[in-house]
């Protein structure tokens, strides 16, 4: 396999990490509060609990 190297920890998550990104990351709990709060909910809404866990999965783990 070209480019294999055993033992290498990439994470694709973080290439989606950037200024943008974590302002997004801050604001979502309380968008998702208010669409909660007014019945307007919207899959766009819990996005960023989507992306927490691909935080974790990203993450490397323990055999």
């Amino acid at each position: 396999m070209e480019n294999y190297e055993k033992g290498k920890n990439v994470s694709h998550f973080d290439l989606l990490k950037g200024e943008p990104f974590n302002t997004a990351r801050v604001l979502a709990p309380r968008i998702l509060l208010d669409a909660v709060n007014s019945g307007e909910l919207n899959p766009s809404t819990e996005i960023h609990l989507l992306m927490d866990e691909f935080e974790v999965l990203s993450a490397p783990q323990s055999i």
